[in-house]
């Protein structure tokens, strides 16, 4: 089975890495293994394992809780479900 891949974009430009966090690393929010690769500006991608459990629930974060995902208002976000296991699954973090 194919890798689930995620994508992500944002407006934000940010020296600091972004990593996903879930239930695959304890939730802990710097695991190098589920750091992104940038492969442009304000790009990111990850290739997570395809035998992860769904539904799947994540959230991005710059390395830390105090620099998790928010809205374009800075307010916090809800988790992130894959739901299925194939395809690309795009995302975009606002701040």
């Amino acid at each position: 089975m194919p890798p689930i891949r995620l994508e992500l974009t944002t407006p934000v430009d940010d020296d600091r890495p972004v990593y996903v966090a879930g239930p695959f690393c304890q939730w802990q929010p710097d695991v190098e293994r589920f750091r992104l690769q940038q492969n442009a500006a304000g790009r990111f991608f990850i290739e997570l394992p395809a035998d992860l459990t769904l539904p799947l629930e994540y959230k991005y974060t710059r390395g830390s809780w105090e620099s998790v995902e928010l809205t374009g208002a800075g307010e916090s976000v809800p988790n992130r479900i894959i739901r299925r296991k194939t395809g690309l699954h795009r995302d975009e973090v606002l701040h």
